[in-house]
């Protein structure tokens, strides 16, 4: 399915807002991924109303089928589930609950934080990561960092987590890069079209 929408640019020449129509494919925007995975967590539509912005009346109006998300509100969404699985799977066994939308906020707020600064990686995490890739045993990784073969699990999970956030920002980088570029490349073809006619 082909999506359209309208960037709009200042025209410092025209004093005005030109309007440039971008093309992008979109793979899925089935809205059933959305509910599936707020049912999943144990969200309620009100929590990611009060977490996203996006209106009560109008994820109900999506659920109901009488309307589809638009691709912003749609990646609204996402990345506001996959946050929110994020901070669930750093407090392992400890419940969140959600409704205490103040909190859930706070969490929110760091993670993005977090994403908008690329983790710093030690010597230590680079030497774990590399022992790791030459399939050490956990008693070998004890052995040359010199901590407690009991230890190692953590240290490899929280090693692991850093590397993530990093292959994350990065993914993030290339992902603004290229829509970035899109936006440009129609602008220019839109540009080429106005100056032929």
């Amino acid at each position: 399915m082909g999506l359209f929408f309208i960037c709009l640019r200042f025209s410092e020449e025209e004093k005005t807002f030109r309007a440039f129509e971008i093309s992008s494919t979109i793979m899925d925007l089935d809205p059933q991924l959305i509910f599936s995975r707020m049912t999943e967590m144990g969200l309620k539509a009100v929590t990611l109303t009060d977490l996203s912005g996006i209106s009560s009346a109008r994820i109900s109006r999506v659920k109901n089928g009488a309307e589809a998300f638009s691709y912003p509100e749609f990646r609204i969404l996402e990345q506001l589930l996959d946050d929110l699985t994020e901070i669930r799977r750093r407090a392992g066994s400890i419940p969140i609950h959600w409704a205490n939308v103040g909190a859930v906020k706070h969490l929110l707020d760091g993670l993005k934080r977090e994403r908008d600064v690329p983790p710093d990686l030690s010597e230590q995490d680079k030497m774990v990561m590399a022992l790791v890739a030459q399939g050490a045993n956990p008693a070998d990784i004890a052995d040359q960092l010199g901590v407690e073969v009991a230890d190692v699990g953590q240290l490899l999970s929280e090693t692991g987590a850093r590397y993530q956030r990093l292959v994350d920002y990065l993914a993030r980088s290339n992902e603004e890069s290229r829509v970035f570029s899109e936006i440009r490349k129609s602008e220019h073809q839109a540009s080429l079209k106005s100056t032929r006619q």
